[in-house]
């Protein structure tokens, strides 16, 4: 096993982890439990070089994230620097409205909101 020489970077990690597949289960498996409730939250003025694992990680102090969603331009295929994080328990989202609304990340002041309906199905 290689010694590494330095500590790998958080765009670093995030990258080796999207390499990663998982396979689909089978139909021949057990079905995983239903899904806990989540709540959707609106994640605006994001960095356009920020990571996905990046967003998880910032919203994890307040719950389990079970899903975070960028949204792209699809003419461009670029990064529109919003997307949607899906929080569990729900009761949690305003505490990460509150503690990170406006707060600076990655240069940029954040605009943390519970999501309408029809932003999360964009």
């Amino acid at each position: 096993m290689p010694v590494l020489a330095h500590r790998p970077s958080v765009s670093e990690v995030c990258s080796r982890i999207k390499k990663l597949r998982i396979p689909e289960p089978s139909a021949t498996q057990t079905s995983a439990p239903e899904p806990a409730e989540s709540l959707s939250l609106y994640v605006g003025n994001l960095a356009y070089g920020v990571q996905e694992c990046e967003v998880k990680e910032l919203f994890s102090e307040f719950g389990t994230v079970s899903e975070v969603h960028f949204v792209m331009d699809k003419r461009r295929g670029r990064f529109r620097g919003f997307g949607f994080v899906h929080l569990t328990p729900p009761e949690n989202g305003e505490k990460a409205i509150e503690a990170l609304n406006g707060k600076e990340f990655q240069g940029r002041r954040l605009i943390v909101k519970v999501s309408r309906q029809e932003d999360s199905e964009e």
